[in-house]
């Protein structure tokens, strides 16, 4: 009689440390369950919502036309036209245009357009309409306040020659001492 009350004693004893030791790994697999998707999440909300992450403007149309773009470029290399684009300081928020032709004049009465982006924040992207401010100056209201790499895009059309140049440019507010190596 005493060794049944034993058994049984230690049954209920092993029930209530089963039940007690499942609860614990129940919670511990909800707790990894949870803490990945925590971090799925955090994961998710930080790469869609960082405007870094996006893909480059008009990057699909533009290899669909890379043909027509090509040769717009090579008959602009054709034209021989010189095109200067810097910071309208100290502000920054316009981009002086200096167009000369392959004689070194200036082209005059020019209409264009100028897209421009950091390559940082691709989603804003600018694009202005220029304006002829003096014989062969044009002026386009782009804010490039932001130091860096910019990608421009600028036509020009005079007559019936179209420009187009599409660079990489470096605007840094500092002015830095080139290196002279002998």
């Amino acid at each position: 009689m005493i060794a049944s009350k034993m058994i049984s004693a230690n049954k209920e004893t092993d029930i209530v440390s089963e039940r007690s030791s499942r609860r614990f790994w129940v919670c511990m697999v909800l707790a990894f369950f949870s803490m990945d998707i925590a971090l799925a999440t955090i994961a998710i909300t930080m790469a869609t919502r960082d405007p870094s992450f996006r893909p480059m403007p008009d990057y699909g149309q533009n290899n669909v036309s890379w043909e027509h773009r090509h040769q717009e470029r090579l008959a602009s290399n054709k034209l021989g036209w010189t095109v200067d684009l810097s910071p309208i300081e100290p502000d920054r928020k316009a981009i002086q245009i200096f167009a000369s032709d392959r004689s070194g004049k200036p082209v005059v009465g020019a209409t264009g357009k100028l897209s421009a982006y950091h390559f940082a924040r691709v989603t804003g992207m600018t694009r202005a309409d220029i304006v002829e401010v003096a014989p062969g100056e044009y002026e386009a209201a782009v804010d490039c306040s932001r130091d860096g790499m910019w990608k421009i895009e600028l036509r020009l059309q005079s007559g019936d020659e179209q420009f187009l140049l599409e660079n990489d440019v470096e605007f840094s507010k500092e002015v830095a001492t080139p290196i002279v190596k002998a």
